[in-house]
């Protein structure tokens, strides 16, 4: 059985909680959840764990997409480096993609009046 619970991201998870908001037995997917409470908490600011958002989001407390869960997610740092990353790979395919204006190519009738003659010699 787990218990949901609000509690300030400085104290101790297995200290003092602010508030019970129910509980969660995975064996058997039993969830008992005040909605009303988990509307509140999250209206005011607070921020749930990626694994309790998933389980919100699967009892329909919460309207949103799931999140990936776990040690998977890179870090703020990483994140912004991967990021940049993106943006630049973004920018250089636009670099390469450069358009070359219709009056600058050449055309076959232009390329065949270009061409010089062949001189004819006969001795």
């Amino acid at each position: 059985m787990y218990s949901l619970i609000v509690v300030e991201k400085s104290k101790d998870l297995w200290g003092d909680y602010v508030e019970k908001l129910g509980t969660y037995n995975p064996h058997d997917k039993a969830a008992n959840f005040n909605a009303e409470r988990i509307n509140y908490w999250l209206g005011i600011g607070a921020q749930p764990t990626p694994t309790v958002h998933n389980l919100l989001v699967s009892q329909g407390i919460v309207k949103a997409e799931k999140v990936r869960a776990g040690k998977s997610q890179p870090g703020k740092k990483r994140a912004a480096e991967i990021e940049a990353a993106k943006q630049a790979a973004v920018v250089e395919a636009k670099a390469k993609t450069v358009e070359v204006p219709a009056e600058e190519t050449p055309t076959a009738e232009a390329a065949s009046v270009e061409a010089p003659a062949e001189k004819v010699v006969t001795e």
